[in-house]
């Protein structure tokens, strides 16, 4: 194994988010996703990089160059927070605060700024990745979206956020989830598709999050209060047909 065995990943995924090509990036995220986090993890763990070796290079690196730590980390967002912070050995909103604090200069190249933090960063929303939009007073929309061969842009994930100081209720989650994702789209709810869900349709909880897997390729995770059904936010990561779902129009 080299003396940095992260090296590779962290260039490619840089190079595919300065040229704003979206499919390449996702393309590097599975693939570190896959060997060193899992595949190679299983097989042979005394081998495999600690999680924190990389965070701690990646943090470095962002301060420095800002682009990369969003998408690297949105690897673990769906329901993967908790082993992250544990692999790692960071509060995950104190690295995303530290690394902010202390950036070098501006983040005129990043193309994905942290949509998970209720920020919106104007460079990344000039170049068409990312975007915002108020569903009233109910809720705001940040949805990142993937440049498209030729022009245009196809929405790939989106998150919700109640006002601020204030959790979303189960009626008002399911009002903002219509709006945004209407039942006539998503069609019916799935086994989530992993170990412990019984292989029956339905929410399965892990952790803080409640998540559903829907007909037309969506994952929603609702995260925050299970018990009490109080959610801090929404997110919907989309996998069905490109351009289909287009949050960014308003309905």
């Amino acid at each position: 194994m080299s003396a940095n065995p992260w090296e590779p990943w962290l260039a490619e995924l840089e190079g595919a988010c300065d040229a704003g090509d979206g499919g390449r990036a996702r393309a590097v995220l599975e693939d570190l996703w896959r060997f060193p986090f899992h595949e190679e993890r299983e097989r042979e763990p005394e081998r495999t990089p600690p999680l924190r070796e990389m965070v701690a290079m990646l943090t470095a690196r962002e301060i420095e160059r800002p682009g990369v730590a969003g998408p690297f980390f949105s690897n673990w967002y769906a329901f993967g927070i908790e082993d992250f912070e544990r692999r790692s050995e960071v509060e995950v909103e104190d690295w995303f605060c530290t690394i902010l604090a202390n950036r070098q200069h501006s983040d005129s190249q990043a193309p994905r700024p942290s949509y998970h933090y209720r920020f919106l960063h104007p460079a990344g929303e000039r170049r068409g990745f990312v975007g915002r939009r108020s569903l009233d007073a109910a809720a705001d929309l940040f949805f990142n979206l993937s440049p498209r061969p030729g022009g245009g842009n196809d929405a790939y994930a989106a998150v919700l956020y109640p006002p601020p100081g204030e959790t979303f209720d189960a009626a008002a989650a399911a009002a903002c989830l219509e709006h945004v994702l209407p039942e006539s789209m998503r069609g019916e709810i799935l086994p989530y598709g992993i170990p412990g869900d019984d292989g029956k349709p339905g929410l399965y909880v892990h952790g803080r999050s409640a998540n559903a897997r829907y007909r037309c390729g969506a994952l929603v995770e609702l995260r925050g209060d299970v018990a009490a059904q109080r959610w801090k936010r929404i997110r919907i990561l989309w996998h069905g047909l490109p351009g289909a779902w287009r949050p960014e129009v308003p309905g």
